[in-house]
């Protein structure tokens, strides 16, 4: 108590002396905390407000005061800044005794997180998060820093996320190759993923077994209806060590369809181009921010001398890469925009040839398949988005004119 006070007073006083400004208007949002958290209860507090006033994200770290997201925006929900001590006890009390020490050493956690909503004596709403926890350095000293991101524990509809008919189309139908969702942090490609893997396995037809490898799980599938279809999933960390152990175990069993979290370090990407060839469909994200800079980005960690075999064995497995970004509607909510190409016949073997890949993908983009700001500017004629949403888009992705 004396050290959140302690806190408290010193924000106040900086206040005072002009360094910051803290009105009582910052804090329309705020729920009264206890005065001391430390406890797994604690949390649930805040995931509970989170849920309720229809947050995305919760934002924990020491000497700070508790943030959400709601529809793009940051609302404080504290009255009181929560001491690191605080903010640690609450990591420690559902991940366990060691996660000082991993911080510490350091390296991030990366976890999944239940939180069960009680409506009834009999009715239980359970709740999922992804958790990511680091130190970071508030006031010249090391303090936790927790971002929990809601996920919905039942995917959403290909429907709901309106999905184009021609990505769907090439998930359903393609029994080997490569298929990736690219975007930035916090841009819905395991959201989008999710809605592809809903589709593909409500089909009567598809007779499909897949295995996902992710760190964390974010959407279950269990109250999914699976004609004929068997999921089955690992969490890096729990089920196996890494991306690329989970991959090697995943093509002992038989599966046809392979989701990997992220594809993200030489081994996994290697393994990936390889299960390609040998009859899977791939599934995955990278961190990139359009369709061009996918197949560069994947390269860049291999040795020079391996570069060109890498991209051509990409181009060769790749059957589409989709790039999305949420952006801001008019009615204060988000709706993703998405770029993608095909990579057919003629496409690959124009890349095959290629002296620049991201230029000529990029032209590609705008020749053959559908460019980010075609996207935008169908959410503008529609009365989606703003001029100046459009605009930016127009900036950072170009128009196709010059």
């Amino acid at each position: 108590m004396g050290n959140t006070n302690a806190i408290n007073a010193r924000v106040a006083a900086q206040g005072r002396r002009g360094k910051v400004i803290v009105k009582p208007s910052y804090f329309k949002e705020a729920v009264v905390i206890p005065a001391r958290m430390s406890g797994i209860e604690d949390l649930n507090f805040l995931l509970d407000h989170l849920v309720k006033s229809g947050g995305s994200d919760l934002f924990l770290c020491g000497d700070d005061y508790a943030w959400i997201r709601k529809n793009s925006k940051l609302v404080r929900v504290t009255k009181r800044v929560i001491t690191a001590k605080e903010v640690m006890d609450m990591l420690v009390s559902f991940y366990g005794i060691n996660a000082t020490a991993k911080l510490g050493m350091p390296e991030p956690i990366d976890i999944d997180l239940d939180y069960k909503e009680k409506i009834s004596a009999n009715r239980v709403i359970r709740h999922r998060f992804r958790v990511n926890a680091v130190y970071a350095k508030i006031n010249g000293r090391l303090v936790p820093d927790l971002t929990i991101r809601s996920i919905a524990s039942q995917p959403p509809s290909a429907s709901d996320l309106g999905i184009e008919d021609e990505v769907l189309k090439i998930c359903k139908n393609s029994q080997q190759g490569l298929f990736l969702m690219v975007g930035s942090t916090g841009n819905g490609k395991s959201t989008t993923l999710a809605g592809i893997i809903r589709y593909m396995v409500e089909d009567e037809s598809a007779n499909r077994k897949m295995v996902t490898i992710e760190k964390p799980i974010e959407y279950v599938y269990e109250d999914i209806d699976k004609p004929s279809s068997i999921i089955r999933q690992f969490q890096v960390g729990q089920c196996v060590s890494d991306f690329s152990e989970g991959l090697r175990n995943a093509l002992r069993q038989d599966p046809d369809d392979i989701l990997i979290g992220e594809a993200r370090d030489l081994e996994t990407i290697s393994l990936a181009t390889e299960a390609c060839v040998t009859g899977h469909f791939v599934l995955s994200t990278v961190h990139a921010n359009s369709v061009s800079e996918t197949i560069p980005r994947m390269t860049n960690p291999f040795e020079p001398s391996m570069q060109h075999k890498i991209q051509q064995d990409l181009i060769q497995a790749m059957q589409m890469i989709v790039a999305q970004r949420l952006v801001p509607t008019l009615d204060g909510k988000r709706t993703a925009l998405r770029e993608y190409l095909i990579f057919t016949p003629e496409v690959k073997m124009i890349l095959s040839k290629s002296k620049n890949i991201a230029q000529d993908v990029k032209r590609l983009t705008f020749e053959l398949g559908v460019p980010m700001f075609k996207s935008a500017l169908n959410a503008y004629e529609d009365g989606k988005i703003s001029k100046e949403t459009l605009e930016k888009i127009r900036f950072n992705y170009g128009d196709g004119d010059s």
